[in-house]
């Protein structure tokens, strides 16, 4: 399993690819997951000339440029899972007038406070997304489309140009995780790391993981590939660990 992230910086990531993946003759099939994430959108900057957000244009070359390196280092029959970029929109909004950690003694302040205050000291990590004006949140969210469509657009007209290796496009599992998680009764700032305000925490984590393997066992069981024949020995040595 090869994971792939953060490619507004594709260039060192390609730099050392090369060096973490390398073909020989006993190699089985290969899952590499390709993904855009958070960082490729949270520098927005309202002056164009200034604009630090990955482009559609940039996620197409970054995606390219990959499929190649790992086309010649990954064995036939191996796939690449293209992970679109997730819409965060709905959980700082749920989480933005909740007391941050730094305010839990008097109570007095929220995320936001806590965001706003990076942001006047220009060292918001993600400005894209982490800020109470719906406007850029929403530029943000639009950035988020057009790489996607990208990414699909590629999956869809270079499907043969990599024999070895197989494109996958995945759409994020966080939007069916939070759809399930709302329909369940919970509240989306429950699955936010809850110091910074905008990662997953580990029952998103747990929920991400069970949504991607229900999809490939539904519509892409060929990435899963056959049943190791050998579990029922690795059951007798090591007992049954449950999968892992």
């Amino acid at each position: 399993m090869i994971k792939m992230e953060e490619f507004c910086s594709f260039d060192t990531n390609l730099f050392f690819l090369p060096f973490r993946v390398k073909r020989n003759a006993q190699d089985k099939p290969a899952i590499a997951i390709f993904s855009y994430i958070g960082n490729d959108v949270c520098g927005y900057n309202a002056d164009p000339a200034l604009d630090d957000t990955t482009t559609p244009e940039q996620a197409r070359a970054g995606l390219l440029d990959t499929m190649a390196v790992l086309n010649s280092k990954l064995p036939a029959g191996s796939h690449a899972l293209i992970v679109g970029v997730a819409d965060a929109r709905p959980f700082f909004a749920s989480l933005m007038d909740k007391i941050h950690p730094f305010g839990a003694v008097r109570e007095d302040v929220t995320y936001l406070n806590f965001y706003e205050w990076l942001e006047c000291l220009d060292i918001n990590p993600c400005k894209g997304w982490l800020t109470g004006d719906e406007t850029i949140r929403a530029v943000t969210a639009q950035r988020v489309v057009n790489i996607n469509n990208e990414l699909q657009r590629v999956v869809q007209e270079y499907q043969h140009q990599f024999p070895n290796v197989e494109m996958v496009y995945i759409p994020n599992p966080v939007d069916d995780v939070l759809a399930a998680w709302l329909a369940s009764g919970g509240e989306s700032w429950q699955l936010v790391e809850a110091f910074d305000g905008f990662h997953p925490n580990q029952k998103a984590h747990q929920l991400v993981a069970e949504v991607l393997w229900n999809r490939l066992e539904r519509d892409h069981p060929s990435v899963i590939g056959p049943i190791n024949p050998n579990n029922d020995r690795i059951r007798e040595l090591f007992g049954n660990q449950g999968g892992h």
